[in-house]
């Protein structure tokens, strides 16, 4: 036999002995397989306060990242109420509580490209909504110090008959927090009118009203 047959024989061997050696799927249904279970929409956290006028965050793999194909629903006896998609990945979406939510028990479901959740592992998926105050709009983002600024929002009256629970109005900064003295609320709760300190000091701060409950906040320069 010549030497390059023998080299040729040799070669061949050696390459049929590495690959029964290597565990490799070449079997294409299994393949097919392996990829669709890495690309399995699951569902493993959901997390959010309860507040009206905040988030709802779910958290998972495989989602996709198409915000149009994505729901969130909260439900009672009362009926269904859809919230908006605030923002999504392909491993996490968040949803809004509006400000208008009646509070109570709901239960949640997750829809994902046609795939629902309504629970994780077995676990019902549900939040208790509770009711605080909400700022809305303000009519100024810019104010000097002593001037008139008027708000719009719900739920701003102190419902609880305990004088402790009055609303306040808080500007607040690192090192430093200053309670707003000067606070009218109409009579429904939707909108009052703040007289910010006439001694504050100038600068950027975040503002927010207590009245049994912390509201959101907003930023507020003072001029």
């Amino acid at each position: 036999m010549k030497i390059t047959q023998i080299k040729s024989l040799l070669l061949f061997v050696a390459i049929s002995l590495v690959a029964t050696s290597c565990s490799v799927t070449t079997d294409p249904v299994e393949a097919l397989a392996e990829i669709e279970a890495s690309a399995q929409i699951s569902l493993t956290k959901m997390e959010t306060s309860g507040s009206i006028y905040s988030e709802i965050t779910f958290t998972g793999k495989s989602f996709g990242g198409d915000c149009t194909k994505m729901t969130v629903s909260l439900e009672n006896s009362a009926g269904s109420t859809g919230l908006e998609i605030k923002e999504c990945s392909d491993t996490s979406v968040t949803a809004w509580i509006p400000a208008d939510m009646e509070a109570g028990d709901y239960d949640v479901t997750l829809e994902v490209n046609g795939t629902s959740f309504s629970d994780i592992n077995g676990e019902d998926l549900q939040a208790t909504i509770t009711l605080r105050p909400v700022i809305l709009t303000m009519s100024a983002t810019e104010i000097v110090a002593g001037g008139t600024l008027d708000i719009t929002g719900l739920h701003l009256l102190n419902t609880s008959g305990d004088p402790v629970n009055n609303p306040k109005v808080w500007l607040m900064k690192i090192g430093s927090t200053n309670t707003v003295s000067e606070i009218t609320v109409n009579d429904d709760g939707t909108a009052a009118s703040i007289v910010i300190d006439s001694d504050i000091a100038k600068g950027l701060w975040s503002i927010k009203l207590t009245c049994e409950e912390w509201s959101n906040e907003y930023d507020l320069t003072i001029l």
